[in-house]
């Protein structure tokens, strides 16, 4: 185990397989986690992408700006799920708070279950008026929450 957090600023932090640490934290740069390791914190990037693989156990949050948030089979997040710019994939994860965006595709496969809401905030960018985005639920996946729409000027379908 990795005691406290694992920080850094213009550096990508990869967690082999079967491992435990505690908050995973960058600026600049993406996470990726190793099949069967559990994450005791919040796993959070600005400017990079989030991968969970397999089996992975997160006890908090998970959060990019700019950066897509993709989770493999299995992965458990005890938090919510967010992002600004980036699409979200999941893949048979089960996340207990919400899935929220602001600018990015969703994609629930296999069995996924969000337990609170899937929220699509509005976009402060003039670039994203008028735009579309896709919600793909797919494979006995479920929204135990309601999906609830916050921007009046985005088609969602």
């Amino acid at each position: 185990m990795i005691k406290g957090n694992c920080d850094t600023v213009n550096g990508r932090i990869r967690v082999g397989d079967h491992c435990e640490v505690q908050g995973l934290h960058t600026v600049n740069s993406g996470i990726s986690v190793g099949s069967n390791t559990t994450v005791d914190g919040s796993i959070r990037t600005v400017n990079g992408s989030i991968t969970c693989n397999e089996e992975v156990k997160v006890d908090d949050d998970v959060s990019t700006v700019n950066g897509s948030i993709r989770c493999e089979k299995g992965v458990e997040i005890q938090g919510s799920v967010s992002n600004v710019n980036g699409d979200h994939t999941l893949t048979n994860t089960i996340v207990k708070g919400d899935l929220v965006t602001h600018t990015g595709d969703i994609t629930l496969h296999d069995k996924s279950v969000v337990e609170g809401d899937i929220v699509i905030k509005k976009s402060s960018s003039f670039f994203d008026r008028h735009r579309q985005l896709d919600i793909r639920i797919s494979g006995n996946s479920e929204v135990k929450g309601d999906i609830i729409v916050k921007d009046d000027d985005l088609k969602v379908k």
